[in-house]
């Protein structure tokens, strides 16, 4: 004579639902965080300051100047002597926008931004983090220094590899001659960078 459990179908009838609604629901906060997580790694800068616009549209690049200067950048470090690398000044472009963690930033009438390439060398056996946002200075008329606007916090260069790197400045539209102070803050060996973009 077979025997059955009492009950035991019933809570089976009830289990199974309860277990196909949480595996749904897993799914779908997976996929959702899954997609932005994705989202938000098409970031141009991930550094800066200003306000957010909901209106995305990619970056339109108005003019580029090719420079090509080959300087050097000493960088802080655990001893005395310091570390000096390669640093490449590529590029300077105009672009009538700009996105941060892959959203828009919103400007002034009557300004465009400066953004600047730069291509890092190491050439140790450790990675280094040239942080552009250190090195990079604007110079207006009146001598006074700014720093990006916009920059990369993350720039990892590691060892033995050459990377690129982009800082942009907030400017007016009718800049066209431009200058650079590119060295460590507080280091008197600091190289000056001209050029003109219209």
């Amino acid at each position: 004579m077979a025997f059955k459990k009492a009950g035991s179908v019933s809570f089976l009838r009830v289990l199974v639902p309860v277990l196909v609604v949480i595996l749904a629901g897993g799914i779908v906060v997976g996929g959702w965080f899954f997609y932005n997580g994705r989202k938000s790694n098409s970031s141009s800068f991930s550094g800066g300051a200003g306000s957010v616009s909901n209106n995305a549209k990619e970056p339109k690049i108005l003019n580029t100047t090719q420079i090509n200067k080959d300087l050097t950048l000493n960088l802080p470090s655990d001893d005395d002597e310091g570390l000096s690398i390669p640093v490449k000044l590529v590029s300077a472009s105009r672009l009538d926008s700009i996105q941060v963690n892959g959203q828009p930033y919103s400007k002034s009438k009557g300004q465009t931004y400066l953004q600047l390439e730069l291509e890092y060398t190491n050439a140790t056996l450790y990675e280094v983090k040239p942080n552009s946002n250190n090195y990079v200075r604007l110079v207006d008329d009146q001598d006074r220094l700014f720093a990006p606007d916009f920059f990369n916090s993350q720039a990892v260069a590691p060892a033995e590899a050459t990377i690129f790197d982009q800082v942009a400045f907030l400017v007016t539209d009718d800049q066209t001659h431009f200058k650079l102070r590119i060295g460590q803050v507080g280091d008197s060996a600091y190289e000056t960078v001209e050029f003109d973009l219209n």
